[in-house]
């Protein structure tokens, strides 16, 4: 329980009250809340501290699939991914079931791209003393193109599954990071726990916005960064979720009623546009900046021709055309900058 250790004396504590946690042992291992009595299950090693389940799928079912995962015995992550689709496919259909997994095996890429346009946007890197959190990491792409550091990362996903994938992910990279069970709304470190706060695709999928920002701004220390990237609603692009041009446009019942018609999950999400992302960035933070990302070549890889020139066009605007900011409502991907309000 080493690495249980590490994250107590990281800040974790309850996130219902913010109370101390004490590791116990019953059948198996688990924290209990010295202020509120309240008992998170350590699963896998990874502490599940949520305190709602994941939008597309309920707790117990969540954390039984992550099981299953770690019963496979894969020796990659992506083996590992591919296994979860194939137990999985009475709610993601195979079309969609390629999709999502381009888009787990182009995410590291697509988070070098993204650092290096946050490191654009508020002119200073993350340093490796930083302690980092990273709030909806997935399968934990951004601490693998971040590569290893010498300060503390923290994984938070409210999806125990994909953490389970996420650990495999980090250990065929050779990069360390802790990984948490929890949700944006209730974040389990104490207040001031962190320099820097990540989110990749996250902020989007939350069920609170607000609440998501202003858990964001309790944890970091005075005049700590955000770093925020997220789906643009206004964009032509292909949806995310549905695949489809102009998705996130669609009316909500419209795009449940597309996701059905396929077989699939309806989308639980409110896509943001440049602007609602900027307001919603201000309430808690000064010197918000934002902009696009640059297309990675991966990204860009199987592309048709239509798709090439389109992607070549965005380019040329986004390296310096006068016409640069209209990326910001056309663009697939929204990067945000800010730092904590004192």
């Amino acid at each position: 329980m080493t690495a249980i250790a590490e994250l107590l004396s990281l800040g974790l504590c309850c996130p219902r009250c913010k109370g101390d946690l004490l590791l116990v042992d019953t059948q198996e291992a688990a924290l209990r809340c010295i202020a509120c009595a309240e008992q998170y299950p350590i699963i896998l090693g990874i502490p599940d501290l949520r305190v709602f389940p994941d939008p597309y799928i309920g707790i117990d079912e969540d954390r039984a699939k992550g099981r299953l995962l770690a019963a496979v015995g894969a020796r990659t992550w992506g083996d590992l991914a591919a296994h979860y689709y194939e137990i999985t496919q009475d709610d993601v259909p195979a079309a969609q079931a390629r999709q999502f997994a381009a888009g787990l095996h182009a995410a590291v890429p697509r988070a070098a791209a993204a650092i290096e346009g946050w490191n654009e946007l508020d002119g200073e890197r993350v340093l490796a003393t930083d302690r980092l959190l990273d709030v909806g990491c997935g399968t934990a792409p951004f601490f693998v193109a971040e590569g290893p550091q010498s300060a503390p990362r923290v994984g938070v996903d409210v999806a125990f599954r994909w953490l389970v994938v996420a650990r495999l992910r980090l250990e065929n990279a050779g990069v360390a990071a802790h990984l948490v069970c929890a949700c944006a709304e209730a974040i389990p470190f104490r207040d001031a726990s962190f320099d820097v706060y990540v989110s990749q695709g996250a902020i989007e999928n939350v069920r609170d916005q607000t609440l998501a920002i202003a858990e964001s701004r309790r944890v970091l220390r005075s005049r700590g960064r955000i770093r925020v990237a997220s789906a643009n609603r206004t964009s032509p692009a292909p949806d995310p979720h549905l695949g489809i041009p102009f998705g996130g446009l669609l009316p909500a019942r419209v795009a449940a009623w597309w996701a059905r018609s396929r077989g699939a999950l309806p989308p639980s999400r409110r896509l943001l546009t440049h602007a609602a992302l900027r307001t919603l960035l201000r309430s808690a933070y000064d010197h918000v900046a934002l902009g696009v990302p640059a297309a990675s070549p991966a990204q860009q890889r199987g592309l048709g021709a239509v798709l090439r020139m389109a992607v070549a066009t965005y380019e040329f605007m986004r390296r310096g055309h006068p016409l640069r900011r209209t990326l910001t409502v056309i663009g697939p991907t929204l990067l945000a900058t800010g730092r904590r309000k004192d």
